[in-house]
């Protein structure tokens, strides 16, 4: 992938090929290491590790400013909240949150990026074919009890990446394939 990063670089920016273009003519790109790798070759960081260092530095100062948000925002949040207070909550869970509550601190709909699905066992759901009008969206697939089974994101209405694990990551590399595929915020997310 380093050997060809300037031809593709050239399909992506001089070319402005769809995803699904770019995934036929380079597909180990829609790959976690990969778009790290990338990542850090366009701006030389460590995507995950800084993404998720910066997140958790700031943590607790977007916490103080989601408690001190007053009138429905602030309700919004403190029952978001209500989660991270609890006692043995895991970071991912913390991390999502935050992202949550910014999302909506800065004005913006959380469902517009992420997109949240509730399958049982024996009733599971084509994620890609419901999200297939989506531009850039995030999805979250959880069984009856609340347990993630399945993260992911959507470009274009193809799925790029899934099985990330955790929210906090698929917002990670979306950032990271926005630069990877230089591709435009969408207007109903400029802020985020």
């Amino acid at each position: 992938m380093s050997n060809t990063f300037a031809h593709r670089r050239q399909d992506v920016v001089s070319l402005q090929l769809s995803i699904t273009e770019i995934k036929e003519r380079w597909p180990a790109l829609f790959d976690a290491p990969q778009v790290n790798a990338e990542f850090h070759r366009i701006a030389t960081v460590n995507l995950e590790a800084k993404f998720m260092s910066m997140l958790d530095h700031y943590t607790p100062k977007l916490l103080g400013i989601y408690q001190a948000k007053k009138g429905a925002a602030g309700q919004r949040h403190r029952a978001e909240m209500n989660i991270v207070l609890q006692s043995g909550i895991p970071i991912e869970k913390t991390r999502e949150v935050v992202i949550r509550c910014l999302i909506d601190h800065l004005g913006e709909d959380v469902g517009a990026l992420i997109k949240e699905f509730e399958t049982s066992d024996d009733s599971a759901i084509n994620v890609e074919e419901e999200l297939a009008a989506e531009m850039m969206a995030l999805y979250v697939v959880r069984n009856e009890n609340g347990q993630v089974r399945d993260v992911g994101i959507i470009i274009e209405g193809s799925i790029v990446l899934n099985h990330l694990g955790d929210l906090s990551r698929a917002c990670c590399y979306l950032l990271g394939l926005t630069y990877a595929l230089d591709l435009k915020y969408p207007n109903t997310l400029k802020y985020t």
